[in-house]
């Protein structure tokens, strides 16, 4: 069994692993940046699950996505956040969302090399928990 300092020792979080490698590569960052940011829409949309219910984000929008499917207060906030942190990072160039209509093309300016295609809150019942954003956030980045 492995000691605390030996198990400290060998945690590597998301961050250092995607450093560690773009170095090892000696890859431009772009990807990093993107990856990045996912990672800060990620913990966006998990604070936003855990104060759901003071902050009044249950329930439906009142409005269907693209599949015709009711959206929540949740599903939004997800989105927003998805498209504000991949804007951010000025590598992605499209992006693609369950909750949008259309692809959102980034303005060439601002643009990077990258489609992102998600879907933001990949949860199908009223009340999910933190846990359940983590592992339900879907991602796919094509260059």
């Amino acid at each position: 069994m492995a000691s605390i300092a030996q198990v400290e020792r060998e945690t590597i979080s998301l961050t250092r692993h995607i450093l560690h490698e773009q170095v090892k590569s000696g890859a431009s960052g772009d990807l990093t940046y993107l990856l990045a940011s996912v990672q800060l829409a990620c913990k966006q949309i998990a604070t936003s699950i855990r104060k759901a219910g003071i902050a009044g984000l249950y329930g439906l929008e009142g409005v269907q996505n693209v599949q015709g499917e009711d959206v929540k207060k949740l599903d939004v906030v997800a989105n927003n956040n998805f498209i504000s942190a991949c804007r951010g990072s000025k590598a992605a160039a499209v992006l693609v969302s369950e909750e949008n209509d259309e692809p959102i093309v980034i303005d060439a300016k601002e643009a990077g090399k990258y489609v992102v295609s998600f879907d933001p809150l990949d949860v199908s019942w009223s009340r999910p928990t933190a846990a359940a954003a983590a592992t339900n956030t879907t991602n796919a980045l094509f260059s």
